[in-house]
């Protein structure tokens, strides 16, 4: 009995600390701190391709780099195949850009413009804290039992604005799996994007 309850108390502890977690690191000096007051500076449109990418101890602002990600589905977090799916009927030829509009400083409405006309929009409620707005759309996918024969995944995602008031999306994802509690495996990252105001 001992035994099962120790190993109880391990996945919990796993559990607990195997969340996705977000870090300023790379951004921390261009973040301009929101608050209630000026909560409204987020709506407006931004570019749909990043300006720059922040690591921890880089700065990358490689067009070629950064051509693969957009604010859209970096802010909405649809997956893979829903983004595949738009790549596919993408027009080159056309402009695409993003519209933020904040509804009552609780609600987040986010369009996808082609040549300045919607053709797809959502919206999340979120909240204001520690100078960032995060939005409610988090993500959770466990497969199997998790830490024993199965894997978690899951992220999230805030936003807020630059000293120079472009957007700044900061994902946070973890990837954690075990078989028995030996083999186990995964990987946490933050990634974050500057968008320029149009």
């Amino acid at each position: 009995m001992k035994i099962l309850r120790g190993f109880f108390l391990m996945v919990l502890i796993s559990l607990c600390f195997g969340c996705a977690s977000f870090s300023k690191k790379g951004f921390r000096k261009e973040l301009k701190p929101l608050t209630n007051k000026n909560l409204n500076n987020l709506n407006g449109n931004y570019s749909f391709y990043p300006k720059q990418r922040f690591g921890d101890r880089y700065v990358d602002n490689n067009a070629d780099s950064l051509r693969y990600t957009n604010s859209y589905h970096r802010i909405i977090n649809e997956n893979r195949s829903v983004r595949r799916k738009f790549d596919s009927i993408k027009n080159d030829n056309s402009s695409y850009s993003v519209n933020l509009k904040l509804i009552e400083n609780k609600k987040l409405h986010i369009s996808l413009l082609e040549n300045g006309i919607k053709i797809s929009d959502t919206m999340f409620e979120g909240t204001l804290r520690n100078k960032m707005f995060y939005i409610d759309n988090n993500f959770l996918k466990c497969t199997g039992i998790p830490y024993l024969v199965g894997d978690c995944n899951n992220s999230k995602r805030r936003i807020g604005l630059s000293s120079e008031n472009h957007l700044i999306i900061n994902e946070a994802i973890n990837n954690e799996g075990a078989f028995l509690l030996l083999i186990g495996g995964g990987h946490r990252y933050n990634s974050s994007y500057e968008f320029e105001r149009l």
